[in-house]
């Protein structure tokens, strides 16, 4: 779930990104997996979808580092965050196999700013960036 109030709009980096809708200071926290909003789903649960929803899980749900067998999908905007290689979101500590990273602002961010996140946040991230 999304701590800091944002906005979705076109994005300079792809498609559509995800944007600060006020001053954001450096260590706040931007977003943690709250169940019941955001949901985990197992690999091998995916695949008993249709391929179109397969397809669209794949595309907005992120892989933890920490537990390569299962996707997130974010239940609000924070599925369009997008990649940066100096990102203004990191997480709080490394991924662990039994949580979710929290992700904090790495430095200020300006109201109006695209929210971004580094490659190392999403195991999947390969994958994604080859199809743009």
């Amino acid at each position: 779930m999304l701590l800091v109030p944002t906005f979705i709009a076109a994005s300079g980096i792809h498609g559509i990104g995800l944007f600060a809708a006020r001053d954001i200071a450096r260590g706040e926290s931007l977003w943690e997996f709250t169940r019941g909003l955001d949901v985990r789903f197992e690999f091998e649960d995916v695949g008993r979808f249709p391929l179109h929803v397969q397809r669209r899980i794949r595309h907005y749900c992120y892989v933890n580092p920490a537990r390569p067998g299962a996707l997130v999908l974010c239940g609000d905007d924070a599925r369009f965050w997008n990649f940066a290689a100096d990102p203004n979101a990191i997480e709080d500590a490394p991924p662990r196999h039994d949580r979710e990273s929290v992700l904090v602002a790495a430095r200020p961010i300006a109201a109006g700013e695209e929210l971004t996140v580094g490659l190392e946040t999403d195991a999947d991230a390969a994958r994604k960036l080859s199809h743009r």
